[in-house]
Parts: C-alpha cells; sequence; structure tokens
C-alpha cells in the first residue's frame, strides 16, 4: 500500500469552496494540491485550508510538510508568505518548466 493520503475541504453555505490534498509518508507531508474557488480567493480560504493541513500533519506526527510550486508563481509566493521556505529549484521539472521545492518545518 502507499503512503496514508488525505484530504481536506474548506466550505461557504454548504458548499465547497476549496480543498487541499496530499499524502503523510513517515516524519513527511506532502502537499500535492491546494485549491480555492476564484470568487473565494483572498478571502483566507486558502490560509484557512493550509492551517488545516499543517495541523493534520503535526497530529501524524511529521515534523515537516514539503510542496512544489511553478517558480515565480502564486502558488510559490502564497506558500512564502506564510512561512514556508524555498529549498531549491527543479530545473525543467515538468514538461520544461521551473518548480521551486518549497518546506515548513512542524513543532516537534
Amino acid at each position: 500500500p502507499g503512503a496514508p493520503s488525505f484530504a481536506v475541504t474548506a466550505r461557504q453555505a454548504g458548499e465547497v469552496v476549496g480543498m487541499a490534498e496530499g499524502r503523510v509518508t513517515g516524519d513527511d507531508c506532502d502537499l500535492d494540491r491546494l485549491l480555492v474557488g476564484p470568487a473565494q480567493r483572498g478571502q483566507g480560504v486558502g490560509s484557512h485550508l493550509l492551517a488545516a493541513v499543517e495541523s493534520l500533519a503535526a497530529e501524524r506526527g511529521c515534523r515537516r510538510c514539503r510542496a512544489l510550486a511553478a517558480s515565480r508563481s502564486r502558488g510559490e509566493a502564497f506558500l512564502v508568505g506564510r512561512g514556508w521556505l524555498c529549498t531549491g529549484p527543479l530545473t525543467d521539472w515538468l514538461a520544461g518548466e521551473d518548480y521551486a521545492r518549497l518546506e515548513r518545518r512542524l513543532r516537534s
């Protein structure tokens, strides 16, 4: 079996307006996807989802969260703005695009 996966949703008035999903592998939580509906962007939905992922990871004993984001993208800026650190570039990683490897250490 693969790594245990998780999904977290954000709802407003009963409607799903955002989601995050990923996997837990040993001490690491890999955030694979974080999406927020266009009408809800800038309202803190993404920040709440990210906080929920970090909390879930800590509860499962993870020491860090990791993610990949296209270099110089809104996703990279979003994570960096919330305390994540860029730990290295991935040149020509996916379809010739550059990506950034990001992580956030969790309290032990």
